[in-house]
């Protein structure tokens, strides 16, 4: 035995050997690897009719076979993000050479078949790729189909119920992905058709064939059956349904309770054959008829509530099937059942591939619950299809049949998600009249969440850490905040568990502690490693942050300005939502109009997370879809995948670009179907989905007048301008600045014009940021382009751009043409930045806020008013510090350590007006802490004096932003009206201003336009960002009393 081994290891076996061999050639793939990453993807797709030519010049295909599988490979990664493993390559090979590669499921079978594919595909013969049902053949062509077409390849489908001139189109691709059962009939069709150009497939030249084992051993034991499509309908079952509900008891039928049997009285035949028409309703050729009519007033007669048929509905993981389980042993327990077991089932269970099969194999199933309980989980799906020829229809037909033929000993449950329960119930009217129970399973509660995870830690013999249990309780709140219709409730939590009772035994055999306790106790580590606690925060989006990125946007703002007034509008709700005051439905769905590269993208995602901070939606992401994302290239798809778009949307904002596109082909079906189901999921979802549908203006009016729905429920329209020059220009300046570039005065000059110049020729679909962005890859690439001679340039050089840089030609005459036709002017010598700079900006008011002023100009900076030991705050006619513009942000720097004073100043009110100061201390939550937190002229210092009303000349508050206690988030400094019953109000204040003094200087000055009646005017934020405080000049106000601001501020007024 030993020498058999012996000669066994010298020699190795005859797998092995084929394995060496294999292993080869996948080596020369992998070579090649280094080859085709340094390609660019247009260079990567001129690959395929490099290699067709190869072999028409006489290569064969396992000659190109190294070159064929890396290209593809490399093809791979760049679309689909995967790069594919020697064993995959060795797979593809297998394949290739008419072999069988045995991969277990998860392994990769769908990519390696690629390979092969790709290689085979090169002849122009054809490759077909054989899956074991529709599903697969249509996922694994979508989604293989993206890397077939990157190479240039054309890719078809096979699935049910597509004509002959669809089939022969698809047939005709590079690579047609198809079903056994479709490419087979398809066949033996062929080869009984008369005429050689009414054949659909154009030959077998390569196939893979997934599945092999099922294929060739388990469905050919399948009897083959060839029928027409059954004739039954649900129709009669409604027209039934309606009937009998007109007839009433003892006098059209009779009841025997015991015997659970209903008959019709003689009045009530009449009537009967009166509704539908038929002269005796006794004979045979009726016979069907009375049987549904029986079947209906069974159904309405003897169905009781709680004892027949129940829909339970609710989230998954909620517990309905363990309470259908309870049920079937306590019905068993009273008699009702003969057995009490529960079967359980969903529509794979119940639907067939093929006619006449569904039926069969709904009566096996009903045949397995005689006696107990049938639970279909999910029934909904059976109600799905979008076409006549769903086979989820005769597996309804058929469970009624058997409900009704059974109902003696069976009850049936079927459960699912809540909104698509009522679909399905709604989609036969038999359902109704048997279905009258209806249980709602709520989600678990966080506490109920963290109760069924602790019962898993005891049952299975662990028990956790103190500081364990406080993560849990934290982990549970976040999950159960964020969660949406598919939130998986119980199965969360046993997810949790497995993943951290892993992460545990891993850690505990690397560190070799095998004792009791070491092997039973959950750690805090343990939770942390495999929790998302601190990915779900969110760290650093808060409001004011989202606030900050909006504020920061170059231009837009209109934009800004209507953005703002949703958002406040928003907020007010909230306030009043909380406040328990009714208000009417709002639709936050809306219409971006504009340009491309105007910021629409941007925006929608920073409402998407403003939205979430606001309570509004559940978890704040953005999803971009287009046309292509909504839209299936074959009948009853379309549908499914926007509702597949919809579910990653929950919670969040759906973003369609270019959503004209799906109504403007005229008779397209395709796009009108996605409509009307995307409205129909709108309002399914409208407390937890915000649709923003985005393109040019014109085509935008013509999609919302292509379905009445559309415009009703598009209420909302947001206009993006074009970028003026300036801001073009400035948007250039700030990618270089972020690219780690600087210009040169010459260079800034030349973009100057250029994009003047680009901007006035170009404004029908101008590409405004993407233009610039164009612009400045072309910019990097001379730069580069110019350095490259050089032998080792130097970190400023590097970093430079110079003219010659900013176009192909001669940039210098360039220049020199803009100047001399006037297009950009001479620079002047650049005057010094100023320490603070500042773009217009918005801000979120804590109330319902009047339409922000303008600003107005004042006198040049002249020197101090006083002299420095003298210094009062004083009403002033010039200003010698830096204006800064409505709603400006600016971080204080080494002001925060000093004593600042905020003011209200104007150039003169009439007496009777007396304006006060306040300041309200706020925490996180954007509330009091205490009732001292208020600081006015009943309690004119807060505590430690870091905040003080101070008696000077004019309204004022002093602050020391650097020793503001650490649990205050905001301090908000406002100036009011003393008496809010005197009506009075600001509006007869000349030339009002806030402004910010240190013990020497005026700081700032924030000018108003014209005030509007108002009582109130919030002036400035100051706020903590990163450790830092921060300043935010809202100069702003509203008529409404000082008392609303503060019951905003949680401070309760008498």
């Amino acid at each position: 035995m030993a020498m058999k081994d012996f000669f066994k290891k010298l020699l190795g076996q005859s797998n092995d050997a084929e394995v060496r061999r294999l292993q080869k050639i996948a080596d020369s793939v992998l070579a090649l690897e280094d080859k085709y990453k340094g390609l660019s993807d247009e260079e990567l797709q001129k690959q395929t009719p490099l290699l067709k030519e190869r072999l028409h010049n006489g290569e064969t295909v396992d000659d190109i076979l190294p070159d064929a599988f890396a290209a593809f490979r490399e093809a791979v990664w760049r679309v689909d993000g995967k790069r594919l493993f020697p064993v995959q390559i060795m797979g593809g090979i297998c394949l290739h050479q008419g072999r069988i590669a045995e991969m277990k499921t998860g392994e990769g079978k769908t990519h390696t078949a690629t390979l092969p594919a790709y290689l085979n595909a090169l002849t122009g013969e054809g490759v077909h790729i054989v899956t074991v049902n529709d599903y697969l053949a249509k996922f694994q062509g979508e989604w293989m189909g993206n890397i077939f077409r990157f190479m240039g390849m054309s890719v078809g489908i096979i699935v049910h119920d597509m004509d002959n001139a669809q089939r022969r189109q698809a047939y005709a691709c590079d690579v047609t992905y198809g079903t056994n059962n479709e490419m087979g009939f398809d066949y033996l069709r062929d080869n009984m058709v008369i005429r050689e150009s009414d054949m659909v497939q154009r030959g077998h030249a390569y196939a893979i064939v997934d599945e092999v084992d099922s294929i060739l051993i388990d469905e050919a034991r399948t009897p083959l059956i060839i029928s027409g499509q059954g004739d039954k309908s649900t129709e009669l079952y409604a027209r039934a349904d309606q009937f009998v509900s007109r007839l009433k008891n003892e006098e059209d039928y009779t009841v025997a309770e015991k015997e659970k049997a209903v008959s019709l009285t003689d009045e009530g035949v009449a009537k009967a054959q009166s509704f539908f028409k038929v002269e005796n309703i006794a004979d045979m050729e009726n016979s069907e008829l009375y049987h549904h009519i029986l079947a209906a007033l069974k159904a309405h007669a003897l169905m009781k509530r709680d004892v027949d048929y129940v829909v339970q509905n609710g989230n998954p993981g909620t517990g309905k099937t363990t309470v259908a389980r309870l049920l079937a042993k306590i019905y068993y327990r009273l008699g009702v059942l003969s057995k009490g077991q529960l079967i359980e089932t969903d529509r794979s269970g119940l639907v067939a591939g093929y006619v006449g099969q569904t039926a069969i194999q709904v009566q096996k199933v009903i045949q397995q619950a005689l006696g107990g309980v049938l639970f279909i989980d999910e029934a909904y799906t059976l109600a799905n299809g979008e076409n006549g020829n769903d086979y989820g229809k005769e597996a309804i037909d058929t469970l009624l049949k058997g409900m009704e033929d059974h109902r003696e000993d069976l009850i049936v449950i079927v459960a699912g998600y809540p909104a698509l329960m009522e679909r399905f119930l709604n989609s036969n009217p038999g359902f109704r009249s048997r279905f009258n129970q209806f249980i709602h399973f709520e989600d678990y509660s966080p506490d109920e969440l963290t109760a069924i995870f602790e019962k898993l830690c005891q049952s299975n013999g662990y028990h956790l850490a103190k500081d364990a249990h406080h993560y849990a309780v934290k982990y549970f709140e976040k999950r159960w905040q964020a969660r949406d219709e598919t939130f998986a409730n119980a199965r969360e939590v046993r997810n949790f568990f497995e993943r951290v009772t892993t992460y545990q035994a891993n850690r505990v055999a690397s560190a070799g502690q095998m004792s009791d306790q070491a092997l039973s106790e959950l750690l805090l580590r343990d939770l942390e490693a495999v929790g998302d606690l601190n990915a779900s925060d969110d760290e650093g989006e808060t409001l004011e942050s989202l606030m900050e990125q909006l504020n920061s946007l170059i231009g837009l703002k209109t934009v800004k300005k209507e953005v703002t007034t949703l958002i406040n509008l928003v907020r007010v709700r909230k306030m009043r939502e909380e406040s328990g005051m009714q208000q009417p439905e709002l639709s936050l769905h809306m219409v971006f109009s504009g340009n491309p590269g105007t910021g629409k993208t941007t925006v929608a995602r920073l409402l998407a997370g403003i939205y979430r901070q606001l309570g509004i939606l559940s978890k704040g992401q953005l999803v971009e879809v287009d046309r292509s994302g909504l839209v299936a290239g074959y009948t009853g798809q379309t549908a499914i995948k926007v509702r597949e778009v919809v579910q990653q949307a929950l919670g969040g904002v759906l973003f369609i670009d270019e959503a004209y596109a799906l109504t403007s082909e005229g008779t397209d079906s395709f796009g009108r179907e996605a409509v009307d189901t995307l409205l129909k999921c709108m309002e399914d979802h409208r407390k937890n989905l915000i649709v923003i549908a985005a393109g040019y203006p014109e085509p935008m009016e013509q999609f919302l007048d292509s379905n009445p729905g559309l415009r009703s429920r598009f209420n909302r329209f947001i206009h993006f301008e074009d970028y003026t020059p300036a801001e073009l220009l400035e948007i250039f300046e700030s990618i270089c600045k972020k690219g780690g570039y600087k210009l040169s005065p010459k260079s800034k000059m030349y973009a100057e014009g250029y994009l003047r110049e680009l901007s006035a020729a170009q404004k029908q679909h101008f590409a405004n940021g993407r233009a610039v962005r164009n612009f400045y890859e072309s910019v990097i690439a001379r730069q580069a382009d110019r350095l490259g001679a050089a032998r080792r340039p130097s970190q400023e050089q590097l970093s430079e751009i110079l003219l010659g840089d900013m176009c192909d030609g001669n940039a210098r005459a360039e220049l020199d043409r803009m100047l001399s036709v006037g297009i950009i002017r001479q620079e002047k010598e650049q005057q010094p930045e100023r320490a603070f700079q500042t773009q217009a900006s918005c801000e979120v008011l804590p109330c319902a806020a009047s339409a922000q002023p303008s600003p107005s100009s004042r006198p040049a900076e002249k020197e101090n008013r006083r002299a420095a030991d003298s210094f009062e705050p004083q009403p002033a006619l010039v200003h010698t510090g830096q204006q800064l513009q409505p709603g400006a942000r600016i971080g204080l720097g080494e002001l925060q350590q000093k004593r600042l004073s905020v003011c209200f100043a104007d150039e003169g009110k009439p007496k009777e007006i007396d304006i006060d100061a306040y300041a309200f201390l706020l925490n996180a939550n954007e509330k009091v802490r205490k009732e001292t937190d208020l600081v006015f002229f009943g309690n004119p210092s807060s505590e430690n004096a870091v905040c003080l009303k101070t008696e000077q000349k004019i309204p004022a508050i002093d602050i020391e932003p650097n020793r503001i206690p650490q649990d205050v988030a905001k301090v908000t400094i406002c100036f009011s009206v003393y008496d809010d019953r005197s009506g009075q109000n600001l509006s007869s204040v000349k030339k009002p201003c806030i402004q910010v003094f240190d013990k020497t200087r005026e700081l700032f000055w924030i000018p108003f336009g014209t005030i509007e009646p108002i009582r109130t005017v919030v002036a400035v934020h100051f706020y903590r960002r990163n450790g830092e405080w921060r300043m935010n000049a809202v100069a702003n106000g509203y008529n409404a009393p000082l008392s609303s601001l503060c019951q905003s501020y949680g401070l309760t007024v008498q």
